[in-house]
């Protein structure tokens, strides 16, 4: 039923690329709020995916098709990580994870210029226009990308801008670490100092306590030392 649907969806899909943007995997992408082109999708290292305004190293993506019409994996390059199922219920945090998760992504024109929706692919409902298709949308004041209502035209926030970048050339090569950061991006070696089984970090000069207040300052607040 699923892939019945997607298909009598491609001709929309082919219409509303004519119209902007087309998703191509072999470029990269920042994701950022329709509401709000300032505030990006992030992933910080933390489980739940972030949007907030800033652009920086962890504001990168690419799209890798799945073979199904209008569907995704959708990684962020710094980490290497994919965006995680969507919830069919409201309010539920967006997470990011190792494993890849398919994302069915359609253009909204009528929410703007190089605008989409985004949700899962195994939902019941994909038309982004109902109010009981559940998607990806931006949840201003807790900065983080959660599950919500799509509705073309009333729901603004559930849908997302995509715009073509390139992104610093170590995110798409390797990084050029010194003491624990990225000389290119401002990047941070996750690996630069030892943690322990008990998930103590092991302090023992400036530049790991340096790297160590990065590493709370970028979201990781559950790090200890």
């Amino acid at each position: 039923m699923k892939r019945t649907l997607l298909l009598m969806l491609m001709p929309l899909l082919s219409l509303a690329s004519a119209m902007g943007l087309e998703i191509n995997e072999n470029l990269y992408y920042t994701i950022s709020s329709r509401n709000n082109h300032d505030a990006y999708m992030k992933d910080t290292g933390k489980d739940v995916l972030q949007c907030n305004v800033g652009l920086d190293t962890y504001s990168y993506w690419r799209f890798i098709p799945t073979g199904n019409a209008g569907c995704y994996y959708v990684q962020n390059l710094y980490s290497k990580r994919y965006i995680q199922a969507v919830a069919e219920s409201a309010n539920v945090a967006v997470n990011m994870g190792t494993e890849p998760v398919e994302i069915f992504i359609m253009s909204a024109p009528s929410e703007g210029t190089d605008c989409f929706g985004m949700t899962s692919s195994d939902h019941v409902n994909l038309a982004f226009n109902s109010s009981a298709c559940f998607a990806m949308n931006w949840h201003e004041d807790n900065k983080i990308v959660q599950s919500y209502m799509a509705a073309i035209g009333t729901n603004h926030k559930s849908f997302w801008f995509f715009r073509e970048v390139e992104p610093p050339s170590c995110l798409i090569g390797s990084h050029e670490f010194e003491h624990g950061v990225c000389n290119i991006c401002g990047a941070l070696d996750l690996n630069y100092v030892e943690q322990a089984e008990d998930g103590f970090y092991k302090i023992s000069d400036g530049y790991q306590l340096e790297w160590f207040s990065a590493m709370v300052n970028t979201g990781r607040r559950h790090a200890r030392h």
